[in-house]
């Protein structure tokens, strides 16, 4: 049976003998014809990639030695939801892994197309603190651009009652305080937004990351 050093020998073997050919030199005994044929030959050949296979073989092997691997384990909190299958728990702590702190996540779809179910499942990231509310102020011409600055839950808030006592009495405070807030051409319409035309603000939610995830896994 094949040993580990046997393989690398052969393969550095035949790596040596690649490298010693002068692929120049093959214009004087060939025509093009016949070395575009033995291209065509080279990649009609079925070739194993034994590292890739070790590869694969060492997760397995990884796998089995670390059955956590295949459950929740990057978010172990995860594991205390009880309205989601164990399925969705593992699609959700896969999913969650591709974000840092400070990323905004979107796609809770991919976990579920159940609505009442993301709709649980928002509300608990929140309450876990995993994730948190971030706000753009929609174009109030089109709708369909942002032209504000990113805001958080206590900023929207301050913004509402400012615009709200702006309304009712005109004060030049509260309109500086907007207009530092929410001064961006709309990239749609390319309308800028006045202020004295907007009842009341229309907003995007965005979802940041807030927990770092666990790695005590990760050099297994």
């Amino acid at each position: 049976m094949a040993n580990t050093k046997e393989i690398l020998d052969k393969i550095r073997e035949f790596n040596d003998y690649l490298a010693s050919i002068d692929v120049g030199k093959l214009k004087e005994n060939y025509t093009r014809k016949e070395l575009e044929q033995f291209v065509k030959d080279i990649y009609n050949v079925k070739t194993t990639s034994i590292a890739y296979e070790v590869s694969k073989l060492t997760e397995r092997m990884k796998e089995e030695e670390f059955p956590q691997l295949l459950a929740v384990h990057h978010f172990p909190i995860i594991d205390e939801i009880d309205f989601l299958l164990e399925e969705e728990k593992i699609k959700l702590d896969e999913f969650l892994v591709r974000f840092r702190v400070g990323n905004y996540i979107s796609g809770l779809w991919r976990i579920t197309r159940d609505r009442k179910k993301i709709e649980k499942l928002e509300e608990w990231l929140h309450d876990q603190h995993v994730i948190r509310d971030k706000y753009l102020v929609n174009c109030p011409h089109c709708f369909d651009s942002n032209v504000s600055t990113l805001l958080t839950g206590k900023e929207k808030q301050d913004l509402d009652v400012a615009l709200k006592r702006y309304n009712d009495e005109r004060n030049y405070t509260d309109y500086e305080f907007i207009t530092k807030k929410v001064d961006h051409l709309c990239l749609e319409c390319e309308n800028e937004p006045d202020i004295d035309d907007c009842m009341e603000f229309s907003y995007e939610t965005l979802y940041e990351m807030m927990m770092e995830r666990d790695t005590s896994l990760d050099n297994v």
